[in-house]
């Protein structure tokens, strides 16, 4: 199932994607108005792919970011790439390096970056992010996986 946040006729939403068209769910499933709160709902991948709502087509819709409201953490796992590190003089790490992003950097699909106007240098990495659905504290590998929402793709954007 694919999911979406997006702006419709001044309003944001989270919606199901079938074809080319967003099922709207916002607040189909138990009250649920953005991404962070679906998560929330129990059994709530069930509740999403039953619900229906106004349908949208996808070309009338804007993307938001997938933490729209700004309620979900994003972490990061730096320097994973031992290629990307050498190409940035960057000394290997023994252990992962873990930083943050604040929602105000997440652009939508589609939607325009801004680069700072002290560099340039616009450097793109494309990235697979994994949405944890539930919370989670000292998971156990053979856990990890049902902590798992989904999957998305990011473009981490920076300047050099």
């Amino acid at each position: 199932m694919k999911l979406v946040s997006f702006m419709a006729d001044g309003r944001a939403g989270i919606g199901r994607v079938e074809g080319r068209n967003v099922i709207d769910l916002t607040e189909e499933v138990e009250g649920a108005t953005d991404l962070s709160e679906l998560l929330a709902v129990s059994c709530w991948a069930e509740k999403a792919a039953k619900a229906g709502g106004s349908t949208n087509a996808l070309e009338d819709i804007r993307y938001l970011p997938v933490n729209a409201s700004g309620a979900v953490k994003v972490l990061a796992l730096g320097w994973a790439y031992q290629d990307h590190a050498a190409e940035t003089n960057h000394a290997a790490t023994e252990f992962p390096m873990f930083f943050s992003k604040f929602p105000q950097a997440l652009a939508g699909h589609e939607q325009p970056l801004k680069r700072p106007d002290v560099s340039d240098k616009f450097d793109f990495e494309g990235e697979i992010a994994v949405v944890i659905g539930r919370p989670a504290h000292h998971v156990s590998e053979a856990e990890a996986l049902n902590h798992i929402a989904g999957y998305t793709i990011l473009m981490d954007g920076s300047i050099r």
